[in-house]
């Protein structure tokens, strides 16, 4: 099964440093782009700054450990063999599907990127996007706890 997995984790890497290559241009670009494009400090709420802030360092803080385990886990055949049975385990499979699946996941994605971007340009915008994103993520989360319960993980 570790040779199924292998470039299946070959990927994952490589759209994650793809990710981090993309943080970290967003991070130049907000910082360069400050009172032109973007609004000014003063024109934005404490809340948007804090916001931004948070699913900024928090993406970059998500993708770098998710970085370094996938680069461990090529190393440990054991750990990727065991990480490989949960992944194709068809209740967790399941209850994935059932909380919302790949799309939700994927509009989650969305989502938090839209925030970040909107929190430097609309006020009213970032509002909006941010109330639908807190009810997408505590739907999921929420499904995610039912379905979980229901099918006994």
């Amino acid at each position: 099964m570790a040779q199924h997995t292998e470039p299946w984790i070959r990927k994952k890497i490589v759209i994650l440093w793809v990710g981090l290559i993309l943080l970290l241009i967003a991070m130049v670009l907000v910082g360069e782009g400050s009172g032109t494009i973007l609004l000014s400090g003063r024109e934005q709420t404490s809340l948007a700054k804090d916001v931004t802030r948070m699913v900024y360092f928090g993406g970059l803080v998500f993708v770098i450990v998710r970085l370094c385990h996938y680069r461990n886990l090529r190393k440990n055949r054991l750990r990727m063999e065991e990480e490989t049975l949960q992944y194709y385990d068809e209740r967790r499979q399941l209850i994935h599907e059932k909380s919302g699946g790949l799309l939700v996941d994927i509009l989650l994605i969305a989502l938090m990127a839209a925030v970040f971007l909107l929190g430097f340009v609309n006020m009213a915008a970032f509002e909006t996007v941010l109330g639908v994103l807190l009810v997408t993520a505590g739907l999921k989360i929420g499904f995610y706890q039912y379905y979980s319960r229901r099918y006994g993980e």
